[in-house]
């Protein structure tokens, strides 16, 4: 779960709590093209949150109610645990995926309680969380988020970093995607 990797490492939980002054979860309400990345880099490990609404994933945001509906959530679930296409590290850095998480209530079966609930408030979300290891962490530079390419309805990318260097932040949108470090 997500939750547990939250709460990995002292350094990281620290980082976390920097990034978003201690809600290093989900914010409470979310604009529909807006997503988040939240990053931390530690030693040779890269962690990397993402959180996105389910309309800019999937374009609804309640239970599917289709089998095309299903198939595009569980497409679009698939298609983010492939954290080392939608985040390409500096290619000399040798870093590698090690753990990769996707959550969404669209997801879910057999959680009727929890279905009624999300399908009542209809601001579903996607949340993926990355766990990168790298090999030469001195030649890390930066990072080219590629969401866009898989999910073409995404406009713009808020990411929010902790480095070795300090903390920075950037706004990414389709042909500006290059985060440096």
């Amino acid at each position: 779960m997500l939750a547990r990797r939250l709460s990995m490492g002292i350094g990281f939980c620290a980082a976390a709590a920097l990034l978003s002054g201690g809600a290093w979860a989900a914010d409470k309400a979310h604009v529909h093209g807006e997503s988040k990345v939240k990053l931390a880099v530690e030693g040779n490990v890269v962690e990397i949150e993402f959180e996105s609404p389910a309309h800019d994933i999937v374009g609804f945001e309640s239970m599917p109610k289709t089998a095309k509906q299903r198939a595009a959530v569980e497409s679009a679930v698939a298609a983010l645990k492939k954290g080392e296409a939608l985040f390409r590290l500096t290619p000399g850095a040798g870093c590698k995926l090690e753990e990769a998480e996707v959550e969404t209530p669209l997801a879910e079966s057999g959680h009727k309680e929890e279905h009624k609930h999300a399908e009542e408030e209809e601001h579903s979300e996607f949340h993926a969380h990355y766990h990168f290891r790298c090999a030469q962490p001195g030649r890390l530079k930066g990072v080219e988020v590629r969401l866009f390419d898989s999910f073409r309805t995404m406009r713009e990318v808020e990411v929010s970093a902790i480095l070795p260097g300090g903390q920075r932040a950037a706004s990414l949108k389709p042909g500006a995607n290059r985060f440096d470090f």
